[in-house]
């Protein structure tokens, strides 16, 4: 435990590099590698055995797909974890300016907030990755049975994603978990409405509608290309 934890906190620096990235972009990345492991490991089973209209072939397990799969269990845990015992944290973050071949961090922008480990609307960003991968499913939909791995690769992300989502809903709104805790964190003059207004979904469809805004500037500027 020693050596892991100096390794996490020395060598790797997650412990300080982490905090200085958005807990919501966090959250997104490893929900998203989380499944597009686990994902790929189930595509391979699927593989060998088939399905009721495809024969199953392909190679055989080796340790990569073992490897790959403790990965994604490990950060799927990680979310579950927070799931089902969400509290209330505070975070600093702080931005990095870049200058030529010089990065700094820029503590003058640094910022702390509050914000809950898990709640409903943090699968919110999840339907950005989800809708491209339900259009790579449909485009190989009447595909033959030789890309029968990428068809199981598309289909079992959006399984695990949506699993995800149900389960906060459930921990949220059926167990009501982390609720006791949020109330006994509110400051004063709020209710437990506003603080899940500020603290969660407020943050996530602001990071959703930039992240729109973003692409759709984005698909103007190629469309002009295009058309230029």
């Amino acid at each position: 435990m020693g050596i892991g934890r100096r390794i996490w906190s020395g060598v790797l620096a997650f412990d300080r590099v982490g905090s200085r990235v958005p807990r919501i972009i966090q959250i997104m990345v490893t929900e998203y590698m989380g499944g597009l492991m686990v994902a790929a490991f189930v595509a391979k089973i699927v593989q060998q055995r088939g399905t009721a209209a495809c024969t199953g072939g392909g190679p055989p397990l080796d340790t990569t797909d073992w490897v790959v799969l403790a990965l994604g269990l490990a950060l799927l845990g990680w979310l579950l974890r927070d799931v089902f015992r969400p509290r209330v944290l505070t975070e600093t973050w702080t931005p990095f300016v870049q200058s030529d071949a010089l990065v700094a961090w820029n503590a003058r922008w640094q910022v702390s907030y509050a914000y809950l480990t898990s709640h409903p609307s943090y699968s919110v960003p999840m339907l950005l990755p989800a809708a491209a991968w339900l259009a790579l499913y449909v485009m190989l939909w009447e595909e033959p049975c030789s890309l029968l791995f990428f068809k199981a690769l598309t289909l079992a992300p959006l399984i695990i994603w949506l699993g995800m989502a149900l389960l906060r809903a459930a921990s949220w709104y059926v167990l009501r978990l982390g609720r006791a805790e949020l109330d006994s964190q509110l400051p004063e003059g709020w209710s437990q409405a506003k603080a899940e207004w500020e603290m969660a979904w407020k943050p996530v469809l602001g990071f959703v509608g930039l992240t729109l805004a973003f692409l759709a500037v984005l698909a103007l500027v190629i469309a002009r290309e295009q058309a230029g």
